[in-house]
């Protein structure tokens, strides 16, 4: 999936949108109507309950419990799909930082409750 720099984008803010948009591709694959259980305004992808798979599942770490006893389906990867970052670079020009995830997943679900 190709994502545009819209004017003004970082690299960055272009990839969290390109994860953000895959992560909502599997949660629409894996567990339709994931939107009407988001509260955007609760959203906050570095906090466990509020973020995207914590306000759909009931809470990061035991959605990632689950997935490595292989009960999701294989091939998950939480920084891939926008759940979760790579802190490994953090000071790298295309970081992508649970911020600009917030922003982009705020982005994403305003979008689809406008169509």
């Amino acid at each position: 999936m190709t994502v545009r720099l819209a004017e003004n984008d970082t690299a960055a803010q272009a990839e969290a949108r390109a994860r953000v948009e895959r992560g909502a591709a599997w949660l629409d694959a894996q567990a339709p109507g994931w939107e009407s259980k988001v509260d955007v305004g609760r959203l906050v992808m570095n906090n466990c309950s509020r973020c995207i798979i914590g306000q759909v599942f009931g809470h990061f770490e035991e959605f990632v419990n689950l997935h490595s006893e292989g009960r999701v389906r294989r091939g998950w990867e939480a920084e891939e799909f926008g759940f979760d970052v790579d802190d490994q670079f953090p000071s790298s020009r295309d970081y992508v930082s649970y911020e600009l995830l917030t922003e982009a997943w705020t982005d994403l679900l305003k979008r689809r409750a406008n169509q």
